[in-house]
């Protein structure tokens, strides 16, 4: 599974967001790429598989190119809030590809 984390320069609460969503897709049991990612770098990548961002980027990941999206509310530092909207996330995509790790 490959998840894009996007804030304004890459650096702080992208990076900090991501730690949390490594430690989440260890504890499912899925093997995966987490990249935390500047504004300016949404359009690296041709596909993946979860968009994570504040409402104002939205927008700034192509469509057709992510299979969900995870918007973060005003605190965009809420793990519990975090937590509730990855976690199903992770374990339908577990479900579906099968992407168990061993």
């Amino acid at each position: 599974m490959r998840i894009q984390i996007i804030c304004g320069y890459g650096v702080g609460s992208s990076v900090m967001i991501s730690l949390k969503l490594k430690a989440m897709l260890k504890e499912v049991g899925i093997e995966g790429e987490v990249i935390p990612s500047g504004a300016g770098e949404s359009h690296h990548y041709d596909w993946i598989d979860m968009a994570v961002c504040t409402p104002i980027f939205k927008d700034l990941f192509r469509e057709g190119t992510y299979w969900k999206m995870v918007l973060l509310g005003k605190n965009i530092l809420d793990w519990n809030e975090l937590r509730g909207n990855v976690m199903p996330i992770l374990k339908e995509w577990k479900e579906k590809e099968g992407n168990v790790k061993t």
